[in-house]
């Protein structure tokens, strides 16, 4: 069976004028895909997703509340533990709770950060665990704190190991085996990847810029105008610029809504809608980027119908939605493979597309349907 590769898209499908706009929305850490706000993992044989206001389980197809709350806003799940950022009551700081995959609660604790607007929430979420430590980013501002599970996730200082400078202002540093690229700006420590080399994952800090890693090099660009690249070579300590990479491509100038990542390639999936020197394909197509990572270039592009949208990509396949079906595509050559109907797609309202393992999780609000890749 094909490794499957997670990837989370929002999908609004408008009334008047039958058009499908795709945000991305989260990356996987698991498998190399970045996100922003996870909803599903997989953990020993049970799928664990989360919705608006509850955390679930399925196996066999079935599914199971294991927590409720009024409003979940991040998920993370490693080996046999649950972590849920929530917020209830009108809190404007988020509480966390760990739970076994049973749903029992191991640890909760209400949670406290930098207020900048007194009437909004703090967007919290949770990109990382290493040991007792829990490494979350404030989505706003993209500052990070690690939270201490082994002192009531009280904030913690990390003292790195074997630090050193990169280019361009970055530093390199080791904690507990794991690679972190970090800065500081205006005293705030802000994370851009850690790397577990050794389980050969990958944990992005998604802010600004857009990060992936493949190969011992971490590659970044800016994630709402695709020109240049920038790659960060974390065994020879050096910082390489590209500029102007993507010209000349379908790509150049596209907004980024999720990347794939393999050892020797990046799949990047982008959409027009940045895009401002082409009216006729304002936001009306995306384009699949492969870029062979050992000799950064790119390898073939793919560029959709109009108003088609990509939901799912991997080494071999690509999954589109446009006009009510799902249409799967052969990466060789874009050549159609099969095509079926999106029963459970309804105009005038939205949806997140997240695949996890063998399916793709559709989600608005609640689980909607489950599709088998």
């Amino acid at each position: 069976m094909n490794k499957k590769i997670k990837i989370s898209i929002t999908v609004i499908i408008s009334l008047i004028i039958g058009v499908c706009t795709f945000n991305l929305l989260t990356t996987d850490t698991k498998t190399g895909v970045g996100v922003f706000d996870e909803r599903v993992y997989y953990s020993q044989g049970k799928y664990i997703y989360m919705t608006y206001n509850g955390v679930y389980s399925m196996s066999d197809g079935s599914s199971q509340k294991l927590f409720e709350a009024d409003e979940c806003y991040s998920l993370f799940v490693q080996d046999e533990e649950i972590y849920l950022i929530y917020y209830e009551n009108g809190n404007v700081n988020p509480k966390i709770v760990i739970l076994d995959l049973n749903g029992n609660v191991l640890k909760t604790a209400q949670l406290k950060f930098e207020q900048h607007f007194t009437d909004y929430k703090n967007p919290v979420a949770i990109k990382a665990v290493i040991d007792n430590m829990i490494f979350v980013q404030d989505d706003r501002n993209g500052v990070s704190y690690a939270l201490d599970t082994d002192e009531n996730f009280e904030l913690k200082t990390i003292e790195f190991k074997d630090n050193y400078s990169i280019d361009n202002g970055y530093e390199v540093g080791t904690y507990n085996n794991h690679l972190f690229l970090y800065y500081y700006s205006d005293g705030k420590f802000i994370i851009k990847v850690i790397v577990d080399k050794e389980n050969s994952r990958y944990y992005p800090f998604f802010g600004f810029d857009s990060q992936s890693f493949s190969n011992d090099i971490i590659f970044e660009w800016d994630i709402a105008f695709l020109t240049d690249l920038t790659a960060y070579d974390i065994n020879n300590k050096i910082a390489k610029e590209y500029e102007d990479f993507f010209d000349d491509t379908k790509t150049h100038g596209n907004q980024i809504k999720n990347i794939v990542s393999y050892d020797d390639m990046l799949l990047l999936i982008t959409n027009s809608n940045s895009r401002i020197d082409s009216s006729d394909d304002f936001n009306e197509h995306d384009v699949l980027c492969v870029v062979d990572t050992k000799n950064l270039s790119v390898e073939k592009e793919f560029k959709t119908k109009r108003f088609e949208h990509i939901i799912y990509a991997d080494k071999e396949i690509a999954i589109t939605y446009r006009n009510g079906r799902y249409t799967t595509y052969s990466l060789n050559n874009w050549k159609k493979i099969e095509s079926r109907p999106a029963e459970k797609i309804e105009k005038g309202s939205s949806y997140a597309f997240e695949a996890c393992g063998d399916y793709i999780f559709v989600f608005s609000g609640e689980l909607v349907d489950i599709i088998e890749i």
